[in-house]
């Protein structure tokens, strides 16, 4: 590789690390964490493909004089010498083979700064819906998720986020639920619905206004998110205070 290339290369490969970025072959784009369109947006995978990465970084990161070494190869190398290239992109919510990027896994990887407190309350909702011997509706699992954060004063996940979270907690070996989706939802009152079913519950408990509150306060009592964002009086009623 010439000296000019290997310029090229180091920049691409910063971008990449800067932008937990990756290559898939079999799309033949690149992938990366954050934000589509305004500072405002909620952090997603936003996806270009080969000749729009080469265009992009030609336009933004590329010396003038070195923009004709931009190319496929060139990006394609730095995305192996990262180890940031994969066969093909996959939605799994188990463990794939390490050849292939999973949007699910790698989303929770570089969320990890949010991932330990998140990740709680959801594990304590989930435990106090165990207590309690219900099944629940997957969206009043959210609305109890969401009324922690605004609790808490906090923008609220998005729901895809919040499902993989939901996920990672049933996966758990000692776990008492399963998800009932798609093709194997839940019938209730004459429709389908996605709920997460009780291995020891009959039926299906709609969750009032007053209950989804109840059950997130319940979630951020002593909880780590508590500990971090309540303020003032609320800090002693989720037993927090110092």
């Amino acid at each position: 590789m010439e000296k000019t290339q290997e310029v090229v290369c180091e920049l691409i490969k910063e971008w990449f690390v800067s932008n937990n970025a990756a290559y898939l072959a079999k799309e033949g784009c690149v992938v990366h964490w954050g934000k589509l369109r305004s500072a405002i947006d909620d952090d997603e995978w936003v996806v270009w493909s080969t000749r729009e990465a080469l265009n992009i970084f030609k336009a933004t990161i590329i010396p003038f004089g070195l923009m004709k070494e931009c190319t496929a190869d060139v990006l394609m190398l730095a995305a192996l010498e990262l180890g940031r290239s994969y066969i093909s992109g996959v939605h799994s919510d188990v463990e794939v083979l390490p050849q292939y990027f999973n949007y699910n896994r790698e989303a929770l990887r570089v969320e990890v700064k949010d991932i330990d407190f998140s990740l709680e309350l959801m594990t304590r909702i989930i435990r106090n819906f165990e207590r309690a011997t219900i099944n629940v509706f997957i969206k009043d699992v959210g609305l109890v998720f969401a009324k922690c954060y605004t609790i808490l004063g906090l923008a609220p996940m998005t729901r895809n986020k919040r499902n993989i979270l939901m996920r990672r907690v049933l996966e758990g070996k000692n776990c008492l639920y399963q998800e009932r989706n798609y093709s194997n939802r839940y019938t209730y009152e004459g429709q389908v619905h996605a709920i997460i079913k009780h291995q020891f519950a009959v039926g299906v408990h709609k969750l009032t206004k007053d209950m989804i509150e109840s059950f997130a306060m319940q979630a951020l009592r002593g909880s780590i998110a508590a500990q971090r964002f309540a303020k003032g009086d609320q800090r002693e009623s989720l037993g927090v205070a110092i």
